[in-house]
């Protein structure tokens, strides 16, 4: 009985694993970029540049004793 329940584990370990492999997640990594910019847009020229850093500027966390500020990203 103890030897069948062991074969039964080994055998239900190994299907698991040959069903987990056999499935992929090309589907679920395939996705439409969030954004149109390219990567390189930023450094096309420095207009391009300042413009995407000081947009970064809000990202910044406030610290004030102010229960109301904070960051908007």
């Amino acid at each position: 009985m103890n030897k069948y329940i062991n074969k039964l584990i080994v055998m239900s370990a190994i299907t698991m694993t040959g069903i987990m492999g056999m499935t992929s997640c090309t589907d679920y990594l395939d996705k439409a970029p969030e954004s149109d910019y390219q990567e390189n847009d930023p450094y096309k020229n420095f207009k391009n540049f300042q413009g995407f850093t000081e947009e970064l500027y809000n990202c910044i966390p406030v610290v004030s004793n102010n229960k109301d500020a904070g960051h908007t990203c």
